[in-house]
Parts: structure tokens; sequence; C-alpha cells
């Protein structure tokens, strides 16, 4: 059957299989996007851009954290000093 558009292709489909036409044109846009044959980011291709600053954010948090032990060591020393072993 032809349909008049993508639109109305979609919005008859999702209707038969019971889903919103929005979102099954959105899986559409996405198919094309993964093919080729529409300009965008693939669904892989976010996580690739995200990865690096994940890593990054690792990095960044172990270097905190090798600054703060020192720090908690000292605290810790301090109370043992206090209050003693109890």
């Amino acid at each position: 059957m032809q349909y008049a558009s993508q639109w109305a292709a979609v919005e008859s489909i999702a209707h038969k299989i019971g889903f919103v036409p929005q979102i099954l044109l959105e899986w559409v846009k996405r198919q094309e996007v993964d093919s080729g044959q529409r300009d965008g980011l693939s669904t892989g291709e976010p996580e690739r851009f995200r990865a690096p600053e994940r890593e990054a954010k690792g990095q960044r948090l172990a270097r905190h954290e090798d600054e703060q032990i020192p720090q908690i060591q000292r605290v810790w020393h301090a109370n043992l000093q206090l209050y003693g072993d109890d």
C-alpha cells in the first residue's frame, strides 16, 4: 500500500500495532540515522563521546581521594590521641 507521506504510513501502522505514532516515527528516524539514510549521531556514537568524559571524571575523583586520605588519617590519629582506642 502506498501512503501520501511518511507520517501517514507511520500513523496507519502505529494504530494497527497499538503504538503512539510519534514513538514509531522516532524509531523510524533512528533506524534511518543508524543506516546512514539520515544525518545525525548513530545509536552508539553518544556513548563513544561519553566514555572519555567518564574516564576523566574517574581520574579527577581518584586524585581528590589521594589528597583526602592523608587529611582523614591526620584527623583519625588526632581523635585517637584525644579519646584513645575506646
